[in-house]
């Protein structure tokens, strides 16, 4: 499988920008970003999976620091040792040309966005939310989340849409986003197509 680490660098400069983290820094054979959050202190991001990434998890001694790789899971499985553990699959997904899609909200909800942030709110309390930022002549989607409670009534969509209206109001039309497996299904429906699969592993540390 191969990638064009362009497109990684570019998702990941938008990552960091939707985030407010510091921006990633290149390495010979990835990127590193501090990310700086109790649960994340920084991640190592590699567009495909090599040797590198084994040595750079032999050297990694403490929690909560990240390698994320355009890869498999069972591709990065076997690069690391056992003593790291794999999150669940997820999906860089690209989108050649960004299409408005409709769709209302139910009786209740209602809309908000700033022109990077969307916001869908039940009686003023925000019910699902997410991002969008332009780096590079692409439109780099990011947090969209749908409270458990309100999911299955077309918020996700909603999101998104929103979202490609502020890309399209920019004259951007190619958009990169990673997906869960649930939202990938979602994506799928609206033209978004995987572009490779997006593996994440940390190290667990024992506190016995």
């Amino acid at each position: 499988m191969s990638i064009d680490p362009d497109l990684v660098r570019v998702w990941l400069t938008g990552w960091t920008l939707a985030r407010g983290t510091p921006p990633p820094v290149a390495l010979p054979d990835c990127w590193r970003v501090d990310v700086g959050w109790p649960d994340q202190k920084a991640r190592f991001v590699f567009p495909a999976a090599s040797n590198a990434v084994t040595r750079r998890a032999a050297a990694i001694r403490e929690a909560h620091v990240f390698l994320k790789v355009v890869a498999p899971p069972d591709v990065l499985r076997a690069l690391l040792p056992e003593s790291w553990h794999l999150q669940s699959p997820r999906f860089m997904m690209t989108h050649g040309r960004l299409g408005l899609t409709g769709g209302g909200l139910a009786p209740g909800y209602r809309q908000e966005d700033d022109g990077r942030t969307a916001r869908i709110l039940l009686r003023d309390a925000v019910v699902a939310s997410g991002q969008v930022v332009m780096v590079e002549g692409r439109a780099i989607f990011d947090s969209i989340k749908v409270d458990a409670d309100h999911r299955r009534r077309g918020l996700g969509r909603a999101l998104v849409a929103a979202l490609t209206a502020m890309a399209r109001d920019a004259e951007v039309v190619r958009g990169v986003l990673v997906a869960t497996q649930d939202g990938r299904a979602l994506y799928e429906t609206l033209g978004w197509r995987v572009h490779a699969p997006y593996t994440s592993a940390s190290l667990a540390i024992s506190n016995g």
